[in-house]
Formats: C-alpha cells, structure tokens, sequence
C-alpha cells in the first residue's frame, strides 16, 4: 500500500538539525533535490546509539517474524540513505483499509 498511496517517494539524507532531511533523488514525485523536509517521526531518542548501519546485521529473513521488529527510528547519519514513501500535504490517501477514520492531510504523512 506504501508505493499506492504514496504521492512521492524520495531518497533522504540526514541534515545537521534532528528530524531533518535533505532528498537527495525523487523516484516518484515532482520534489526537487536538495529539499529539506521536517520528518519528526524518523527523529531516533536521545542516547540510542546502534548506527544504521550496523541494524542490517540484525535482520534474519529465516526467523520466525521474519525480521526484528524496531520500536523506534535508529540514528541516522549524513553518510546514510533512507527511502521514504510519502503523501503531500494536503494528499488524502488513494486507499484506506479503515475509510470510517479520516486520514490526516495537515503536512507530509507517511503513506501507510
């Protein structure tokens, strides 16, 4: 459903300022490289100190889940790249498996 409801979908950077980060490529959307955008919920919790690197060490395709589950976002560097699925400010999502709750538009949202 991510890449359905996305409007953009971007490769991100990290900037100097927590919970910010800078596209550095656009695979879906109009966004231009170089925009910052404030993504709060990718910010990590003071003193986690696992890299993000290091965490792909910790996913096993062969367990039970398939996965180890992540309570909260990693730290994330400068050198790293995250892709994001996003909808626009504004944007209602395309499907919702729960359309008796009213989606949020204010701002960037996730697009799950």
């Amino acid at each position: 459903m991510c890449s359905w409801n996305a409007t953009d979908i971007l490769v991100m950077a990290a900037t100097h300022e927590k919970g910010e980060f800078r596209e550095v490529e656009a695979i879906k959307g109009d966004t231009q490289p170089g925009t910052v955008l404030v993504l709060k919920e990718l910010t990590p919790p003071d003193g986690l100190t696992v890299r993000l690197a290091d965490l792909a060490a910790r996913f096993d395709p062969f367990s039970a889940a398939g996965y180890d589950a992540f309570e909260v976002a990693p730290p994330i560097t400068e050198k790293d790249r995250i892709v994001v699925f996003l909808r626009r400010p504004g944007a209602a999502p395309e499907y919702s498996p729960r359309p008796d709750i009213p989606a949020n538009i204010v701002g960037w949202q996730p697009a799950n």
